[in-house]
């Protein structure tokens, strides 16, 4: 059970992309809310992270990281693989335009990940994406408490962040799939399954057996309406997804 703790932990600190309107990093949590998002981006910009298997928590190597652009039809943008500490890097040109762009990374035995930053990439991105093999994944839903996940469909756990990418509480999270199961992860990282919004240490929801398509997520908190963008669900994967202000 401490091997399963710690890879939901990892699931649901994932994906911590660094703030990506960095004027307002180590502002107020809320600072950004309501404001226009950059018109510019760094020209190139840096795409990096780690990928790893939360179970055992180390590096996967050699891993393919593709990038593609949300709104082009087609193949990646870039693609390079890991090290051998599961680190990748891209730089990235923009041509000074933001670029709402997501990450999918595949090895030999796990099952594929795919990442989606809160907003248009304009300044360096971080993240780290996690894999699962196909027996841990389903074991992840046992862990958390889900019902069996339908292969044909897919996971996904969005984490509600601040301004400063730090977990935020009291989060209302919804998605355009009504009939998607959604379970929040409370401050022990187990699923509580009379939680009606995100605890601020994990500010997670996870959705379950998402049906393959295009899928908006939402979030509220405080009366605050968050940034609401749409991501790809793809069957027999893990979605990584991050909402902010």
């Amino acid at each position: 059970m401490q091997r399963l703790a710690i890879a939901i932990v990892v699931l649901a600190l994932a994906g911590a992309a660094g703030c990506m309107i960095d004027e307002k990093r180590f502002n107020p949590p809320f600072a950004c809310y309501n404001q226009p998002l950059p018109p510019m981006a760094l020209d190139p910009v840096i795409i990096s992270g780690t990928v790893r298997d939360p179970f055992t928590a180390s590096p996967i190597k050699q891993a393919p990281v593709e990038g593609f652009e949300d709104e082009l039809t087609g193949g990646p943008i870039f693609t390079t693989k890991t090290d051998d500490a599961g680190f990748f890097t891209r730089s990235q040109g923009t041509g000074n335009a933001p670029r709402k762009v997501h990450l999918h990374a595949s090895s030999p035995g796990y099952v594929d990940t795919y990442f989606y930053p809160a907003v248009p990439i304009t300044q360096n991105l971080n993240a780290t994406l996690v894999m699962f093999t196909p027996a841990d994944f389903m074991m992840l839903a046992t862990a958390v408490g889900l019902p069996a996940i339908d292969p044909s469909k897919a996971l996904v756990a969005v984490g509600v962040v601040d301004c400063n990418d730090r977990p935020v509480g009291g989060a209302t999270v919804t998605t355009s799939q009504a009939m998607a199961g959604r379970v929040y992860l409370n401050s022990n990282v187990t699923p509580d399954p009379t939680a009606t919004e995100t605890d601020e240490h994990t500010g997670t929801a996870i959705f379950y057996n998402v049906s393959p398509s295009s899928v908006t997520i939402n979030a509220t908190v405080g009366g605050m309406t968050l940034r609401s963008h749409s991501i790809m669900a793809t069957a027999s994967t893990l979605t990584q997804a991050e909402i902010q202000p």
